[in-house]
């Protein structure tokens, strides 16, 4: 992947006993990032991801992407069982005060939480796709977003029962597949975790 993704990063990498297999993350030791900064692949022990560092990539060229880095990896460790798999959507919206955060998402806080840093929310639940996650809550100020603003975080993990382990060769099409289902499983939470009216000025202001 080198000619794609040219710049290297080494992480330094912390051994310690080895985990149950339903860990949640595993940390990477290698990042290889694309020419333009807008994608990247991470590598580590047990770990493989593919991450869309850019909010102009499309969902399509993500999936594109994806497929052509997990091609890659299976044909070159066709044997390396597959334990999970998950996909994420991180989305930084800026806010001015927890007034206008209510005013944007259905959100379940408590309504003696008044301050925006106190500002938390998170819901599991499960579905076919397997166990999704979302969190909305405060994040440092970022003067490249706004003062105050809140990280969505949507996310959809399946972990693979031990009877249905399989290895990265034998699991890419059926993981094709669940990528793509997901995606869409993902895209429909947060849609209808948004306000009518913060649904209708997106549509008014994000290009189709």
């Amino acid at each position: 992947i080198k000619d794609d993704y040219p710049r290297t990063q080494k992480l330094p990498v912390l051994l310690v006993g080895d985990p149950a297999p339903n860990l949640q993350y595993h940390l990477p030791a290698y990042r290889f990032f694309s020419g333009d900064a807008k994608s990247a692949v991470q590598l580590g022990p047990r770990m493989m991801s593919v991450n869309a560092l850019s909010w102009d990539k499309k969902f399509e060229g993500y999936r594109a992407m994806a497929y052509s880095i997990v091609d890659k990896y299976a044909a070159s460790m066709p044997d390396e069982p597959v334990m999970a798999f998950s996909i994420g959507f991180y989305n930084r919206i800026p806010v001015a005060d927890i007034t206008e955060a209510r005013s944007l998402f259905k959100l379940e806080v408590a309504d003696d939480v008044t301050s925006f840093e106190e500002l938390s929310y998170q819901s599991r639940r499960a579905g076919h796709a397997g166990i999704l996650l979302t969190q909305v809550a405060t994040a440092p100020p970022d003067e490249r977003v706004g003062e105050n603003h809140l990280v969505v975080n949507n996310i959809v993990r399946r972990v693979l029962a031990d009877s249905d382990q399989r290895t990265v060769e034998d699991i890419v099409v059926d993981w094709q597949k669940w990528l793509v289902h997901a995606h869409s499983i993902a895209k429909d939470v947060f849609w209808n975790s948004l306000t009518p009216a913060a649904q209708k000025s997106w549509n008014e202001t994000v290009p189709s």
